[in-house]
């Protein structure tokens, strides 16, 4: 594509496939601005001048058509797109209604589930062998990212307020006052289990690790950290001991409901780090100098991040006003030593759980299977003990919920 003559009409067409629109602005100002995301996770960002006004390398009715930035692409790509996408506003193909600002043409403009194709798989696969980490570009549209939001938000006050009366939440709930943390996120609304049902999660869940179920879903919020502060990054850790006899059970989707930016606390990571024995121990210098190598993840709210749990990865310092909140849904193979979830989700998601569902939550199980496997498999790893606490259930719990 790199090679593409943007003058030509039927490779100009062709630079559309696989490609997403949305307008991002708000609709009050005279100039238009879309966001152009492809499958493989380039961006270009276009802006249409009505007046004409301003650089502009392709006309139209509705006037001048120009990138302003693109990432991930060459320049040439980005005017081939550029020209693709002036060709499709010209004949009213684009939608430029602000109402149209998280909305998907259908025809090639469709959204296609992520990864869609085998070969799409494979890139993944090759990633996570060999980075420990890949990218899901624009897994959720704005109006679900809000049902999540407003979940997140509430699950996060009554952790907040089981602290505050003092009743008994396990030891890693807050991890510091500007690192909050809330578990079991998947007990607060329908939202997060169309997440945790979504069909490219499971795909990629299939092909990683095979059969799989959910140890949880949680909240970690990296609030604005005071500069006299130093408790402003998590320290180099891995979520999963490094063990090669593990590898490809483990798979944490991290959902930004913020974007990652350059300031705000984004995770760091290693590259390649899931395949080395830890060099020194287990929890090195916090330093974020001790790899220089480093890897900033910057990434759009419902962007996801699938990140092998062996993977070194760390937290920054949110120097913004703004907190950044993320979910982390954490799968492992089916016959892991953690318990299975279904006894503690409560009777209301057991009476509507999808066949996936009832999969990850152990549901297809008898309740004399289940105790059987718990007695057999006890929690083994620090992993295990806090995120499923001896208890059961995560105490913080939604008003409707029931045993």
């Amino acid at each position: 594509m790199s090679q593409h003559d943007p003058q030509h009409e039927s490779g100009a067409q062709s630079a559309l496939a696989g490609w997403r629109c949305r307008r991002t602005d708000d609709g009050t100002r005279d100039n238009m601005l879309f966001e152009l995301v492809s499958h493989g996770g380039g961006r270009v960002d276009i802006e249409v001048s009505p007046a004409g006004a301003g650089p502009a390398f392709c006309q139209t009715r509705a006037g001048g058509v120009s990138y302003r930035r693109f990432a991930g692409v060459t320049a040439a790509e980005a005017m081939a797109v550029t020209k693709a996408f002036a060709e499709e506003l010209e004949a009213g193909g684009i939608d430029r209604s602000p109402a149209a600002r998280s909305s998907v043409r259908p025809s090639r403009w469709a959204p296609r589930p992520v990864p869609e194709s085998e070969a799409d798989l494979a890139a993944h696969r090759f990633a996570l062998a060999s980075s420990g980490f890949t990218v899901l570009p624009s897994l959720l549209d704005a109006a679900h990212l809000d049902e999540l939001r407003d979940a997140a938000a509430r699950a996060l006050a009554e952790t907040q307020r089981q602290v505050e009366m003092g009743e008994p939440i396990p030891e890693d709930a807050i991890e510091h006052e500007i690192h909050p943390v809330a578990r079991g996120i998947y007990l607060w609304g329908d939202a997060v289990l169309r997440l945790v049902e979504n069909e490219a999660v499971r795909r990629l869940c299939d092909a990683i690790i095979g059969p799989h179920k959910l140890i949880d879903v949680s909240l970690f919020v990296c609030l604005p950290s005071p500069e006299m502060t130093d408790v402003q990054v998590e320290g180099w850790h891995r979520d999963i001991a490094y063990d090669p006899d593990e590898r490809r059970r483990y798979l944490w989707f991290i959902l930004p409901l913020d974007d990652f930016g350059l300031d705000n606390g984004s995770t760091l990571l290693v590259a390649g780090s899931h395949r080395i024995p830890d060099p020194e121990s287990e929890r090195p210098d916090p330093g974020l100098h001790r790899f220089p190598s480093r890897v900033k993840m910057l990434l759009k709210a419902g962007d996801a991040l699938a990140l092998d749990p062996m993977t070194y990865h760390s937290r920054g310092r949110n120097i913004t006003e703004h907190p950044r909140r993320m979910l982390n849904i954490m799968i492992c193979h089916e016959d892991v030593p953690v318990h299975w979830q279904w006894d503690h989700a409560g009777q209301r998601i057991r009476d509507n759980a999808s066949e996936r569902i009832r999969t990850l939550l152990g549901g297809q199980l008898s309740a004399e299977e289940r105790a059987a496997f718990a007695r057999a498999n006890p929690p083994a790893t620090r992993l295990a003990r806090n995120v499923m606490a001896h208890s059961g259930a995560w105490p913080a719990l939604p008003p409707d919920w029931q045993p």
